[in-house]
């Protein structure tokens, strides 16, 4: 069979010739020197779409790992099961850095399937899958657990033996900042973005940035627009995108049009590049903005989308978007249903009003309601799974448009 895909062209067997040929190669006594040439190939693609991802080509990255998230899931559980260390580990930390940009769901606990081989055999790539299992407990909310693997990759970029990733810093940050230990996060940032071997995509950078601005933090003028102007000039299309990002936060303040729109360019840019987790998490904040304007309608319609692709990723980086709904809810006087809301789309240990964003609603929530039954609508909605409180959220939007007067 042959696929086409632009201008690349791929070919695939049917399942039925596939079985047949692994039959044929285990009969032959070939089956697993067959299968280590195909793990070891794919270890060695993951290196180079990782290398990619820094670059201009960061796209090219997400593609690659989309498009072979088959072979790839298929050589690392060979590698895994085999003993082979190096395969396992390169692909577990590799495949899952760039697939969890692109929001992709194969990946999610390879780093975690690795840790402890890559521990025992000192793999350079050990940051790296520190890395991605700080990121994943922070996605579900274990923020202890996550700094601790953060700083446990921090601390190894003593060493020369280890290779450097950024991601040790830019995940470590974003525990530091859930637990609200801002100006930890603010110092980690800034060490990855200082760091001697340099950050290549200035990722740490923008991700400071981005801290400064949503804390509020005080920074000089000339800093910060030195920051967005160096963030212009990265290589890496997503980090460009967060460059507007954080010029949107600034413009909110006092220019909500002008706002919305640099959201929309780091939206369209992060589409582009397939750079998921910016992309959604832009449009929740943009979300935010448009509730606050005349034409809910629009907010609304896009506040429904935000519910499906959170359904399917339930984690925290795709609740930026319900966060900004629960705040509209209650700010129209939906507070019951808000606050359940809240309670199934925030982390089990983060409290609501972690979220910088949605402080006023809670106080709003908790004045409107009274304290207990705010804490037992909050602590009733966290019982729901991510179906159950998807259809809540349609639920509440359904009513939002109903006592609006705004057609469905």
């Amino acid at each position: 069979a042959i696929d086409r895909d632009g201008s690349e062209v791929r070919y695939a067997m049917l399942e039925t010739i596939r079985q047949f040929a692994e039959e044929a190669l285990a009969t032959a006594g070939d089956g697993e020197a067959a299968r280590d040439r195909h793990a070891a190939f794919f270890a060695d693609l993951v290196d180079r779409a990782f290398e990619l991802v820094t670059t201009e080509n960061e796209p090219l990255a997400y593609r690659m790992v989309a498009t072979e998230i088959s072979n790839l899931s298929a050589a690392f559980r060979w590698s895994l099961d085999h003993g082979q260390v190096d395969w396992a580990v390169r692909i577990g930390a590799k495949a899952h850095h760039i697939a969890r940009v692109g929001l992709r769901a194969e990946t999610y606990g390879w780093p975690d399937e690795v840790l402890e081989m890559a521990r025992q055999d000192q793999h350079r790539e050990l940051p790296l899958v520190l890395s991605g299992v700080c990121d994943v407990a922070t996605s579900v909310g274990r923020h202890d657990d996550a700094v601790r693997y953060g700083l446990e990759a921090v601390a190894l970029h003593l060493d020369d033996h280890y290779e450097f990733t950024s991601g040790a810093y830019i995940n470590t940050g974003f525990a530091l900042a859930q637990l609200g230990r801002i100006d930890e996060c603010l110092a980690m940032l800034r060490a990855g973005a200082e760091h001697p071997v340099g950050d290549p995509g200035r990722g740490c950078l923008a991700y400071l940035h981005v801290f400064v601005a949503v804390f509020a933090a005080a920074l000089p003028d000339e800093e910060r627009r030195a920051a967005i102007a160096d963030l212009a000039a990265s290589p890496m299309p997503t980090i460009r995108a967060a460059g507007f990002w954080v010029q949107a936060m600034y413009a909110a303040i006092d220019d909500v049009p002008a706002a919305i729109a640099l959201y929309q360019q780091a939206i369209d840019i992060s589409a582009a590049s397939g750079g998921r987790i910016l992309e959604e998490t832009c449009r929740g904040f943009q979300l935010g903005l448009l509730a606050q304007t005349d034409d809910l309608d629009v907010a609304l319609t896009g506040f429904a989308r935000a519910v499906d692709v959170w359904q399917v990723r339930a984690d925290h980086y795709t609740g930026t978007g319900l966060a900004e709904l629960v705040r509209l809810l209650a700010r129209l006087g939906f507070h019951a249903g808000a606050a359940r809301l809240g309670g199934a789309v925030t982390p089990r240990e983060m409290p609501l009003d972690a979220y910088p964003n949605v402080q006023s609603a809670v106080e709003t929530m908790r004045d409107a309601m009274g304290a207990d039954a705010f804490t037992a609508a909050f602590e009733a909605g966290r019982a729901l799974s991510p179906h159950a409180a998807a259809q809540l959220a349609h639920d509440l939007i359904a009513q939002a448009r109903a006592d609006h007067l705004i057609p469905s």
